[in-house]
């Protein structure tokens, strides 16, 4: 079964929030992604569903 780039797209997306969850607070490096605005984390599924 393949599916097509909007659904890549968001399950990469679902993979960086589950890794964000996870490691925010625990690994130094993920500090740089925990900088992104809140908007962003809302922006992105709309911009993937546009």
């Amino acid at each position: 079964m393949t599916g097509g780039p909007v659904l890549w797209a968001a399950v990469a997306w679902a993979v960086f929030l589950a890794a964000h969850l996870a490691l925010n607070g625990r690994w130094w490096l993920w500090l740089l992604p925990s900088l992104l605005p809140p908007p962003l984390f809302a922006a992105v599924p709309a911009a993937v569903l546009a």
